[in-house]
């Protein structure tokens, strides 16, 4: 039954208002057909949002040699079938597709692309469920133009539109600081297990030497008797924890379950063994089976299971079993090549004290975890919630921007704060160093400045650098800087230069001083007095070289200068003429930079 609409809307199908197509494929056996310039693009690249990359390109004659079409750059597509059915995206560039992509054409000024997009998002659990009746989903274009959609007048269109971007923006951002948050939280494990199983001084023993073997069953030899069966779908693979087990009878027994379990096993996921799909039995199940994808550890009377459990999900034995991983589609190991890997063995006692330290490290991380998870889940139905309202005609764009805000800001109400300790940060450093050297400086010291901060000084700069052409570089970084209010960009011969507003200048000294803001005042402080050897003397290119020196002292993980030096001449970039790092920096200003960093002891905190 549709829902009840509001006085000035209506009900209407998709293909009343929108022209639908499909792509094609060149036959793959004629290589002219392929490797040309059209860009062309397969269902498993749509992404629900801007689609900016693709893997495969076809020729002119491939094209003309086939039902594949030329999109235009905008153009709203949709997964027709496969496991990527009812996935949609926009074009950020012209593209051809393959024939399960189906192209949506609005007609003008009746329908927003937009608003489509969001419609059939909302209800991609029931076009999932009508395309089901073959071996996988299968839409059709003739399913997706008799396909019911409210229709509310076109200004009304673009108003729903404009409050759901608005308000899914800011959600996103409070997704992104959670996911964030989740992965320094794991990285925080790694990091410690690392420090254990890594650099650990104790022999080492092979792995089959000193776990049990565990037997095989067949569930179906009793049709009737009740199992626990725990698959790879069972476990949380961001908490290591079986999470979702399932219940069958033995009749019913999955083909794949066979092997039999108990408390304290150890459960190891062979197929995708990146994934991560670890687990320790910690409950006694009514008669536990697990799938043949899984190893199976059960410690022997010498090893502590706890301690084996740490060690399993360490980076040390993904990198011992990663030469034997198979498939490109289906990437696994064997048994047998996770119980060939060795495992430092101190004695019991010392195990035990290791797994210990080890349990409430991970412990707390994994309530942590589980805390941002449940955020997560908030804020995605938060999107789900405001997308039923908007298309039940209960969104209107003022109300709607009050009230979702207002939700938003009881989840997350450090979104606002988040932004302003941001803002401050970059006005100390811009303050700072205008009292250092009597002059403000452009985005590249800014950014090469808080990169270098954020890597040695225990301080957190909430901005994520990556490479670029010149140095560790954050787009959000340089987009917030156009818009902090308490900065303003001077022109100067030299180029732009932020300084503080007049109208600012006290409210940044005094948060200088305050509690909040008076360690990072301090890291400012002392990079700053790095800045001012001669081999830096505050100028923007000899920061960058720092930060380049530092940055490939990380990446390569090594001191020697002609590493680092060759690492540079592979760091493409495109600057005033110069191609590579090696290009603009030569190897006697950059060795003598290596030689400040490993005086200030800053290599210790960047090579792990």
């Amino acid at each position: 039954m549709k829902d009840k609409l509001p006085k000035d809307w209506k009900w209407s199908l998709i293909g009343n208002h929108c022209k639908t197509t499909s792509g094609g494929t060149p036959n793959r056996g004629i290589s002219s057909f392929w490797n040309g310039n059209i860009a062309w693009l397969k269902s498993g690249e749509l992404n629900d949002g801007l689609i900016t990359s693709n893997s495969e390109f076809i020729s002119q004659d491939g094209l003309k040699n086939s039902s594949a079409k030329i999109f235009p750059k905008g153009t709203l597509l949709l997964a027709l079938y496969g496991a990527t059915a009812g996935r949609l995206g926009y074009l950020n560039f012209e593209s051809a597709t393959n024939q399960a992509v189906c192209a949506i054409f609005p007609n003008e000024n009746e329908l927003i692309k937009e608003y489509i997009f969001h419609y059939l998002k909302l209800k991609r659990g029931q076009i999932i469920n009508d395309s089901f009746g073959g071996a996988q989903p299968n839409i059709s274009q003739t399913y997706i133009r008799n396909f019911s959609i409210p229709l509310p007048p076109f200004p009304e269109q673009q108003a729903i539109v404009q409050v759901l971007e608005a308000t899914f923006d800011k959600i996103d951002q409070a997704i992104s600081l959670v996911e964030k948050n989740i992965q320094k939280i794991q990285e925080l494990n790694e990091s410690v297990l690392d420090e254990v199983f890594e650099y650990s001084t104790f022999e080492k023993v092979i792995l089959k030497n000193v776990v049990i073997n565990t037997p095989q069953i067949n569930p179906k030899l009793k049709p009737k008797d009740k199992f626990t069966y725990i698959d790879i779908s069972a476990i949380d693979n961001s908490i290591q924890k079986i999470t979702n087990p399932n219940s069958f009878i033995g009749k019913n027994a999955p083909s794949r379950a066979k092997k039999q379990i108990q408390k304290g096993d150890i459960l190891f996921s062979t197929t995708r063994p990146k994934n991560k799909n670890i687990a320790k039995v910690e409950e006694d199940y009514e008669n536990p089976i697990a799938t043949t994808g899984f190893s199976v550890l059960r410690a022997s009377e010498i090893i502590d299971k706890n301690y084996l459990f740490h060690f399993v999900t360490s980076d040390n034995i993904q990198a011992q079993i990663e030469p034997f991983i198979r498939g490109a589609q289906y990437p696994a190991i064997s048994d047998k090549n996770i119980l060939e890997t060795k495992i430092p063995f101190p004695n019991i006692t010392e195990q035990k004290k290791i797994a210990k330290y080890l349990d409430d490290i991970t412990e707390k991380n994994s309530r942590l975890i589980k805390h941002y998870q449940n955020k997560l889940h908030s804020l995605q139905d938060l999107k789900k919630s405001v997308l039923d309202s908007a298309f039940k005609g209960k969104l209107k764009h003022e109300v709607a921007e009050i009230e979702n805000s207002t939700v938003l800001d009881s989840l997350f109400p450090d979104l606002d704060a988040y932004s302003e300790v941001a803002n401050l940060q970059q006005a100390i450093i811009v303050l700072k160093t205008k009292q250092t050297f009597g002059s403000g400086r452009g985005k590249v010291y800014l950014q090469k400045t808080s990169a270098n901060i954020q890597k040695v000084e225990d301080v957190d700069i909430p901005y994520e650098f990556n490479m670029s052409h010149h140095g560790d570089f954050s787009w959000k970084l340089s987009e917030d800087l156009d818009k902090n209010p308490y900065l303003i960009k001077i022109s100067t011969e030299y180029g732009d230069v932020f300084e503080i507003r007049k109208e600012k200048k006290k409210e940044v000294s005094e948060a200088i001083k305050s509690d909040k803001y008076s360690k990072f005042a301090n890291a400012v402080k002392e990079m700053l007095a790095v800045y001012k050897d001669d081999l830096i003397e505050g100028v923007t290119d000899r920061v960058e070289l720092l930060n380049t020196v530092m940055r490939a002292m990380k990446e390569t993980n090594s001191i020697i200068g002609n590493t680092i030096y060759k690492f540079m001449g592979d760091w493409k970039i495109s600057q005033n003429g110069y191609n590579t790092k090696a290009d603009k920096f030569n190897p006697h200003e950059t060795f003598a930079m290596i030689g400040l960093v490993r005086r200030l002891g800053w290599d210790k905190k960047l090579i792990e």
